[in-house]
């Protein structure tokens, strides 16, 4: 666990933060709680776990997760090539 945790956090130093939250307040709120006090954009329940609840990830198990069939997840290039940025922003918030 503390391997996973320095590996994200090595990563996190080089990524901009504050893109990874546009980024998903962006291309992810519609069906994610993506930060506290931010609830998703569609009303009523997420379709998609919170940011909140995720631990610490670094950025190929976040690839994996994006790569993954999802039925309702849409897929997003532009997301895939800036996945550092967003674990940066997901472990800032899931410290």
């Amino acid at each position: 666990m503390m391997a996973g945790a320095a590996l994200a956090q090595a990563q996190q130093v080089g990524a901009d933060i504050e893109a990874g939250k546009a980024l998903v307040r962006q291309s992810c709120a519609q069906c994610h709680v993506v930060g506290p006090n931010e609830p998703n954009v569609t009303e009523g329940p997420e379709l998609g776990p919170s940011f909140m609840s995720m631990k610490v990830i670094d950025k190929v198990a976040l690839e994996t997760r994006l790569h993954s069939k999802h039925p309702t997840m849409p897929q997003f290039p532009n997301i895939v090539k800036r996945v550092d940025e967003i674990a940066a922003y997901i472990n800032t918030i899931n410290k």
